[in-house]
């Protein structure tokens, strides 16, 4: 819960970044403020509000995309106070947030980065810096992959490489997984930890040992494995590609 007390006084110190952090339990939409309204300590349930304008980036949001709204309202959020009116009440944006975020983000670093949701071509991720980004399906592995829902699921932690920036119309960030062409060589007898891409043929898998590396995995006592699992292996033969063969540990 924010305290009205400290928004006024992050308000009048120039110095302040004036960010706040609002978890799901503190906030719920208003249909007729037209806004996401913050729990506060004061008397009315409305002292504190995210203005519909100032909730997304994205430029087709509106009162119909419950999707994106849905989400917003269940992940903990940053908001930029921006305003305080005549009757001191306080006008927050996330979009500003957002935009901030965004342009703090440098391309070409590595960041930690958290799966927020997810579609058949891509997973968008929340980075540590709390700038949105993207992640095409062709920049998550080297390895062919069945199902990216399966493969990624929402909240997993990644490491991504930034890519790009793109202004407009919403300040697109694009990532990768891949990211480095080092690999690790595989010898015949390691012992590795691979993840599940998809089934060739009955016994027989395709995985990734990172997101640059592929082997073809082989469940030779029958067990069924599925897309995104995570399992060991053992190498018995090595590309050279830099590919490898392995057999299930059970």
């Amino acid at each position: 819960m924010l305290k009205i007390e400290t928004l006024e006084r992050m308000w009048d110190d120039s110095s302040s970044d004036c960010v706040v952090k609002i978890s799901p339990e503190d906030m719920w939409w208003s249909e007729y403020r037209k806004a996401i309204c913050i729990k506060t300590d004061a008397e009315e349930d409305d002292r504190v509000i995210i203005p519909f304008e100032e909730i997304s980036l994205n430029p087709n949001f509106n009162e119909k995309y419950l999707t994106e709204l849905r989400l917003i309202l269940s992940s903990t959020i940053a908001a930029v106070i921006v305003g305080v009116d005549s009757n001191g009440y306080f006008i927050l944006s996330r979009k500003e947030f957002l935009i901030r975020a965004a342009l703090e983000t440098r391309v070409d670093r590595i960041y930690s980065a958290r799966v927020q949701s997810i579609c058949n071509w891509a997973a968008f991720l929340e980075l540590e810096n709390g700038a949105l980004a993207m992640l095409h399906i062709a920049s998550v592995s080297q390895g062919h992959i069945e199902s990216l829902k399966k493969f990624l699921p929402v909240g997993e932690i990644l490491r991504v490489r930034v890519l790009s920036k793109e202004y407009a119309p919403n300040y697109w960030i694009r990532c990768t997984r891949k990211i480095t062409k080092k690999n690790t060589p595989c010898r015949v007898g390691d012992i590795r930890r691979v993840k599940v891409c998809k089934a060739k043929i009955p016994g027989e898998y395709l995985c990734e040992i990172s997101p640059t590396q592929t082997g073809y995995l082989y469940a030779n006592n029958g067990e069924q494995l599925h897309c995104g699992q995570l399992v060991w292996g053992s190498v018995k033969k090595v590309f050279d590609d830099g590919a490898a063969s392995l057999e299930l540990i059970n």
